[in-house]
């Protein structure tokens, strides 16, 4: 357990789970200091106090954090570029700071460029943040998943220095975008 007391703002919380299954793994967040350094934090699902925990924070907010779990990154599914993370826990100490908000970064933003996204990145498991601007989006097309048939959708982005990127979108994440303001 860290007794260190840090201050963070939660720029970013989601919930990871396995797209094929379904099952929830653990509830994540981006913590970012006044310096704008991000380490990644979560809350493991098997803990019991779990959902407790997770009724503590909300993103955006400024938290004074104690008695949290500190312990090294994983390279799968990397968002953050730090060697360490933290875990909170139900013996964690979570006090929101009402004060000083305006000093933490709203956001956080690793930007990559496309043609960096091979060299950069560990591996296909790793989010990258581009910015580009769309040059195709193809229409919705079945695959098979699982041997079940499921829709995705492709997009290509295109960035400053001409170099592009075909993305997936897959079916639980094709309502959330509007493809007619693309």
């Amino acid at each position: 357990m860290h007794r260190q007391r840090i201050m963070r703002r939660i720029t970013k919380l989601w919930t990871s789970q396995n797209p094929t299954y379904g099952k929830i793994f653990s509830h994540d967040f981006i913590l970012v200091d006044k310096e704008k350094t991000a380490i990644k934090g979560f809350i493991d699902v098997d803990d019991p106090d779990a959902n407790d925990v997770l009724q503590k924070i909300e993103e955006g907010s400024v938290y004074e954090i104690y008695k949290f779990r500190l312990d090294g990154s994983r390279d799968q599914y990397k968002r953050v570029d730090h060697k360490f993370r933290i875990q909170l826990t139900a013996s964690t100490e979570i006090t929101k700071v009402i004060d000083g908000n305006a000093t933490f970064p709203l956001r956080y933003f690793d930007f990559k460029s496309l043609k960096s996204i091979g060299t950069t990145i560990k591996g296909a498991k790793t989010i990258v943040d581009v910015i580009g601007q769309v040059t195709s989006i193809g229409p919705i097309k079945q695959v098979l998943k699982n041997h079940a048939q499921v829709s995705i959708r492709d997009i290509e982005i295109e960035d400053e220095r001409d170099d592009k990127v075909l993305i997936n979108i897959w079916e639980d994440y094709l309502p959330q975008i509007d493809f007619q303001k693309i």
